[in-house]
């Protein structure tokens, strides 16, 4: 039985934001934690937590909607490298279909609603091994593999 995505979470209240990663298709990945190896111009290669975003989700500024999974992905990585030394302060899960509200040390904030129940949600990674995420029909999974090399 998994943990309550709430205990899971907490893991990551507190961390750093090293920086983002965003793939074709909206899939967006949060470098957290502890930093652990750099490369050459500055970008995370590997730190001790991942948050992997599978679903639907929006940056919010102090008052208005910077970008979106679905906005041109230049321009919204270059919006989502503010996240880059800020602080996670505080993640609000909802219950029902597990979206989160990811609140940010410079009064940014990332939203993650679910737009489908037929894939993953989202990810928690840890580079020991750990993971925990929301799966295809909404049901929480927990597991350890073979930590990061």
């Amino acid at each position: 039985m998994s943990k309550p995505p709430e205990e899971a979470l907490s893991r990551i209240i507190g961390t750093r934001c090293h920086g983002t990663l965003l793939i074709a298709g909206g899939t967006l990945v949060l470098y957290l934690g502890d930093l652990l190896c750099e490369i050459s111009n500055g970008k995370p290669l590997k730190t001790s937590l991942r948050f992997w975003i599978e679903c639907a989700w929006r940056l919010w500024g102090k008052d208005k909607i910077l970008t979106g999974r679905y906005d041109d992905s230049e321009i919204a990585g270059r919006v989502l490298s503010g996240l880059e030394g800020s602080t996670l302060v505080d993640v609000v899960h909802e219950d029902m279909f597990h979206d989160l509200s990811m609140r940010f040390s410079n009064r940014m904030t990332l939203e993650l609603f679910s737009d489908s129940t037929a894939d993953t949600q989202w990810q928690l990674r840890g580079s020991d091994g750990y993971r925990y995420g929301i799966e295809e029909n909404l049901q929480p999974c927990e597991w350890v593999c073979d930590p990061d090399e």
